[in-house]
Order: structure tokens, then C-alpha cells, then sequence
């Protein structure tokens, strides 16, 4: 009889560690899941923040460009001519208020070069002197965008008028 009280006191005290250990597993599943609820509220918020920047990103090397004789750009409200006297020693000069659907954009990123194939062209919009150049042989073949970061510090909008 000591034999089976002994076990049955072994029994109740394996029984209530027993369930000592089921509601410690209960708790972990519980810490378990609330872990697992802060882990896809954290990559919610990673993807929307990697979305924003992405998004702010794209809007930061967004930049547009107008090509188009002096005529056509005069008459897109993107062009003025403007000092001189009786029409000589008149400049061309982009308008305050321009026409900016006239324009194409762009990723400055992949924007190293614009092909004109024409004559003569001059870059009217404001660019550092040393961040492109024109090529060709007498003629204006293609503007080279050489350094991309000074070229569009300035201006996000380029204007080139042919002759």
C-alpha cells in the first residue's frame, strides 16, 4: 500500500508537471503568435517604406527634355527671345511660365545622350558649360550628357533649339 501511495503521489506530481509544461507551451504558442503578427506588421512597413523610396527615388531622376526648331518652340510656349535692340543681339531664353507638356521625360540614370542630327543646335535651358558636349563633324550629330549629377543640378528641364 506505501508502493501505491508512493506512486500515486509520483503520478499527481508528474500530472501537475505535466500540466505546468501545457500551459507553458500555451504561452509560448501565444508569444509565438504575437511574434509572428510583429514580423508581418514590420515587413508591411519594410515594403510600404521600400515603396516610398522607390516612389521618391524615381520622382528625384525624373527629368524632361524639348527639342524643336525656334519657331516650334515659340509657338509651344516653351521659347521667348528676349533684349536686344530693333531684333539684333536678341537671346533665346526659356519662359517663366513654359508649356511643360511640350516636353518628354526622362530617367537621368539612363539618359547619357540625346541624337539631334541636324546642323546647328543650342542648348537654350541652363546646364554647367563642362557636364555636356555637342559632337559631329560641322554639325550637330548628338548632346552628351558627360557628368550626369552637375548637367542636371541646375535644371531638370533640358531645351535644345535647332537650326
Amino acid at each position: 500500500e506505501k508502493m501505491v501511495a508512493n506512486l500515486n503521489t509520483q503520478i499527481q506530481s508528474k500530472d501537475a508537471e505535466i500540466a505546468q509544461l501545457t500551459q507553458d507551451v500555451q504561452r509560448l504558442n501565444i508569444d509565438v503568435s504575437q511574434l509572428t503578427t510583429q514580423v508581418q506588421q514590420v515587413t508591411q512597413e519594410n515594403q510600404e517604406k521600400a515603396q516610398t523610396i522607390e516612389n521618391q527615388t524615381v520622382a528625384l531622376n525624373k527629368a524632361y527634355y524639348a527639342v524643336g526648331t525656334v519657331k516650334e518652340l515659340k509657338e509651344n510656349n516653351v521659347l521667348e527671345k528676349e533684349g536686344g535692340v530693333l531684333g539684333v543681339g536678341r537671346t533665346l531664353k526659356m519662359k517663366k511660365d513654359f508649356n511643360r507638356d511640350y516636353f518628354t521625360e526622362v530617367d537621368i540614370r539612363k539618359f547619357a545622350f540625346l541624337p539631334l542630327m541636324v546642323k546647328k543646335a543650342k542648348v537654350v535651358s541652363v546646364h554647367p558649360a563642362g557636364s555636356f558636349h555637342i559632337s559631329g563633324n560641322k554639325s550637330a550629330d548628338t548632346l552628351f550628357i558627360d557628368n550626369s549629377s552637375e548637367f542636371w543640378k541646375v535644371s531638370k528641364f533640358l531645351l535644345i533649339a535647332l537650326d
